[in-house]
């Protein structure tokens, strides 16, 4: 869930900070000390988007040499558009711009960095004429694949469709939406060993909830199914994207 990966996010990006407080000796006024970032996690756990945009913007000068300060601030944004909160295209604005600001202090530390996919699928999803920025989605489609980890089957289904739908690169959507289906029945099949040695061993604490997501499986060999049929079109696929 989204909640569960904001949680173990929250802890990668603190290590994040200090990583490059110390690799780039960052002075003192751009640090961010602990308490401070204590609190923003804190913070980062309220579910209503307009309240906590609003203690972004509040807090900006306190947190804005921070890449994921910018990161929360496009996903507050745009959670808040999804919401019908506030006005829509003053969101997706405060969403880009903050985009471009991650981008652009952004420093690359980690091999697979999901915040910088999360970030990719946004922009994507906030831009006006996708036809006309082929180019850039291809970019972006590209920054999503190489950051996102073989779990990640939202962010690689989101490739895959925008790939067959957005870029015309029907081949290559179909053979990454595999590639997720493939993952997702390891996973499923893997954890179906693990639960029956536990029911074996009476362990009454594990249950269906320990599976992998059999919604996330249908779906995807679904669309995958439809992808090679050719069942869907483009508009169908567009539009259940921009969902994820």
């Amino acid at each position: 869930t989204r909640m569960k990966f904001l949680n173990d996010l929250n802890k990668e990006l603190l290590v994040k900070h200090w990583m490059l407080v110390e690799r780039y000796k960052l002075s003192d006024k751009k640090r961010v000390v602990e308490d401070d970032m204590l609190y923003l996690i804190n913070r980062l756990k309220d579910v209503n988007p307009e309240r906590k945009l609003k203690f972004l913007n509040q807090n900006m000068c306190t947190y804005d040499s921070l890449p994921v300060y910018w990161y929360y601030r496009a996903q507050a944004a745009y959670d808040a558009r999804q919401a019908e909160r506030g006005d829509e295209e003053e969101m997706r604005v405060t969403a880009l711009e903050s985009i471009q600001k991650f981008f652009d202090i952004h420093v690359d530390i980690l091999r697979h960095d999901r915040t910088v996919a999360f970030m990719a699928m946004m922009k994507i999803n906030l831009m006006k004429n996708p036809d006309e920025a082929k180019d850039e989605i291809g970019n972006l489609v590209g920054m999503i694949e190489e950051n996102a980890l073989p779990e990640d089957w939202s962010l690689l289904y989101f490739a895959a469709v925008t790939r067959y739908a957005r870029l015309g690169e029907k081949d290559k959507g179909i053979e990454l939406l595999s590639k997720v289906v493939d993952e997702l029945e390891f996973r499923r099949d893997n954890k179906l060993i693990d639960w029956k040695g536990s029911l074996a061993n009476e362990d009454v604490s594990v249950g269906d909830n320990n599976l992998p997501s059999f919604a996330a499986l249908s779906q995807c060999r679904l669309a995958l199914a439809n992808l090679q049929k050719g069942a869907y079109s483009d508009d169908q696929l567009t539009s259940e994207v921009e969902e994820i």
